[in-house]
C-alpha cells in the first residue's frame, strides 16, 4: 500500500514537470487569412519623361523681294509653335503646326489676331531653313523662304520695335524751274536681344529718286554695322531717341542715283 502511494506521487511530479516545459504557442491565422500589402500604383503617364523642347531664333528672307524676317520657333515632339515678323511692318504673325523628325519638315499655319493669313512649309536642317510661303494652302504660287539660326537663347530674346523718321527737303527739277518739296525718310529698328537687330530703311533723294534696304545686323555698344553679300555697308549710331545712318559702302543697288542712305532719324514711337 505504501509503495503504491509513493509510485502515484512520483507520476504526478513527472507529469507536472513535462507540462511546464511544454511551449504554449499563440493562435496563428492561416496563411490564406493574411491580407497582402497593397503596392502604391503609379500612373503610366507619370513615368514618361517629358519631350525635349527645342527653341531657336532665325533671320532670313521671304518672298520675291527678299523681305527681311525674324522668326522664333519652338519644337516639342511633333508640335510646332512660334511667331515671326517682317522688318518693315513689325507686326507679329503667329505660327502653329507640325514637325516631322524623320525628314525635318515643318508645316505651319500663319495667323494675325486669330485670322489665318498664310502657310509655311520648310525643311529645318543644321540651323538652316529652306522652304516656301503660300497665301492659300496647297497653292500653286509659292514664295521662297530661307533663314539662318542666330546664336541667341530664348531667355535673352525680346523683340522691341521702334520707328524713326527724318523730315527734309529735296530739290525737284521740272525742266524750267527748280523747286523744293518736303519728304520723309523712314527707318524701322527691331532689337531682339544680344545686340542683334533687324531694320528697314527707305529714303527719298533729289528729283524724287528713291531707295530702300533691309537686313539684319549686330550692334556693339552704340554702333551697329550692316554688310550685304556684295559691297553695301551701313553704319548705325544709336544715341537716345535718334539713330544716325551713314552709307559707308556702295549701296547703289538699293537706291537711285540721287538718293543716299544718310541721315539722322528721330524716334516716333
Amino acid at each position: 500500500m505504501l509503495r503504491l502511494k509513493s509510485l502515484s506521487l512520483l507520476l504526478l511530479c513527472l507529469f507536472a514537470l513535462i507540462a511546464c516545459k511544454t511551449e504554449i504557442k499563440p493562435e496563428e491565422k492561416p496563411e490564406d487569412d493574411i491580407a497582402p500589402i497593397a503596392e502604391e500604383s503609379v500612373p503610366p503617364s507619370s513615368l514618361e519623361e517629358p519631350e525635349e523642347i527645342i527653341w531657336g531664333l532665325y533671320e532670313g528672307k521671304l518672298g520675291l523681294y527678299e523681305s527681311q524676317v525674324v522668326l522664333a520657333l519652338e519644337i516639342q515632339g511633333e508640335a510646332v509653335s512660334g511667331n515671326y515678323f517682317y522688318a518693315k511692318h513689325q507686326k507679329t504673325l503667329s505660327l502653329e503646326g507640325t514637325y516631322d523628325p524623320s525628314s525635318g519638315m515643318v508645316k505651319a499655319t500663319e495667323s494675325y489676331k486669330g485670322k489665318t493669313t498664310g502657310y509655311l512649309e520648310f525643311k529645318l536642317s543644321h540651323g538652316e531653313i529652306e522652304g516656301r510661303w503660300m497665301k492659300q494652302k496647297d497653292a500653286q504660287e509659292k514664295e521662297d523662304f530661307t533663314a539662318t539660326l542666330i546664336d541667341l537663347s530664348e531667355e535673352d530674346y525680346s523683340a522691341k520695335h521702334g520707328r524713326y523718321k527724318d523730315v527734309h527737303k529735296i530739290t525737284l527739277f521740272s525742266g524750267e524751274d527748280d523747286y523744293e518739296e518736303e519728304v520723309t525718310d523712314v527707318l524701322t529698328i527691331s532689337e531682339v536681344g544680344g545686340g542683334f537687330f533687324s531694320f528697314y530703311y527707305s529714303v527719298i533723294g533729289a528729283n524724287a529718286h528713291i531707295g530702300s534696304v533691309e537686313g539684319f545686323a549686330k550692334r556693339k555698344g552704340d554702333t551697329g554695322i550692316f554688310r550685304d553679300l556684295e559691297s553695301c555697308e551701313l553704319t548705325f549710331t544709336f544715341s537716345g531717341n535718334t539713330v544716325e545712318v551713314h552709307e559707308t559702302g556702295d549701296c547703289q543697288y538699293y537706291r537711285g542715283a540721287r538718293a543716299y542712305f544718310e541721315g539722322v532719324l528721330s524716334k516716333v514711337n
